[in-house]
Order: C-alpha cells, then sequence, then structure tokens
C-alpha cells in the first residue's frame, strides 16, 4: 500500500472533468488538489482543501501536482 497518495489537478470542469472528480474521490490513491476551468472568477471556494483556478499555467506552479 503506498504512504503516500498522489496529488492530483484537473483542467477542466465540464461533463468528462466531473466525471474525473468522482473518480479520483473515490479512489483511495488519489487526492484531488485543484480544479481549473475558465469559468472560475476569483477565488472560488465550493470544496475545502481544493483550489480552484482560471489560468491552468497558475495552478501548476502554485501547486505541488503529481498529474493532471
Amino acid at each position: 500500500m503506498l504512504k503516500n497518495k498522489f496529488n492530483i489537478g484537473i483542467a477542466g470542469v465540464g461533463v468528462v472533468g466531473k466525471k474525473r472528480k468522482l473518480f479520483i474521490e473515490k479512489n483511495p490513491i488519489f487526492s484531488l488538489k485543484a480544479l481549473c476551468d475558465i469559468k472560475f472568477i476569483g477565488s472560488e471556494s465550493i470544496y475545502e482543501d481544493i483550489s480552484y483556478f482560471s489560468d491552468p499555467f497558475k495552478m501548476i506552479n502554485e501547486v505541488n501536482l503529481d498529474a493532471i
């Protein structure tokens, strides 16, 4: 069993992005850390412990992610 989870970010939170979010949340080896979508304005805060971005490059630079 892995001691650390993989930190995941999702770029695009449309139909497919929402399905990816559900899969990531159900999988115990993943930890959802960031969501990015052009619809996000300012500092959105829908879920605790998840950062929100409208710029994918900002998400990549500001959050320690293992995969997007």
